[in-house]
């Protein structure tokens, strides 16, 4: 399906992403990102974009990216729940369409534990991520549970979800 289409399955999944407690957890993770001054922030796997307009709201540069694996090549989309709102999405799973070094932060909310190579994956958020930059990871409920400390621990790098899986601080990356 191509980026901006909808499907039937999509748009139950669009329901309980937009539902009350989902929501309150976004907002709260905006509000969190935002009082941490984060610099541009990569919303690695934007989905519908609720949380990338959510921080942009919040007055935070955050760029929508996502994986569609119907384009030929990347390509910037307005996102069908937000039109004013434009994503990058790229046709490689792990390849990221940015610079090296480009962002300050990079959010990953909900998103690692579908990619098919995370180890890969991660390399290429460290390649985007400036060298003091900082890795948050949220949403993380459907992989095994990963050892404390194993993604670094830093004092104030990590959200204020409950589900939050912490940070990686650059010198560990």
């Amino acid at each position: 399906m191509a980026a901006g289409t909808v499907s039937a399955n999509e748009s139950a999944l669009d329901l309980h992403l937009r539902s009350g407690p989902q929501m309150l957890l976004y907002r709260s993770l905006a509000r969190d990102l935002a009082d941490r001054r984060p610099g541009r922030i990569l919303d690695w796997g934007c989905g519908f974009g609720q949380v990338s307009a959510l921080l942009r709201a919040e007055g935070l540069d955050a760029v929508p990216y996502d994986f569609d694996p119907d384009l030929d090549e990347p390509a910037t989309i307005a996102l069908e729940r937000y039109p004013d709102m434009e994503a990058r999405f790229s046709p490689d799973p792990v390849c990221l369409p940015f610079p090296d070094d480009g962002f300050d932060t990079v959010l990953s909310c909900g998103v690692l534990e579908h990619v098919q190579g995370p180890d890969a994956s991660l390399d290429e958020i460290h390649r985007v991520l400036r060298p003091d930059g900082t890795f948050f990871v949220t949403n993380l409920p459907n992989r095994s549970p990963i050892p404390s400390g194993s993604l670094g621990s830093s004092a104030g790098t990590t959200t204020a979800s409950s589900r939050t899986t912490g940070s990686i601080p650059s010198e560990q990356r």
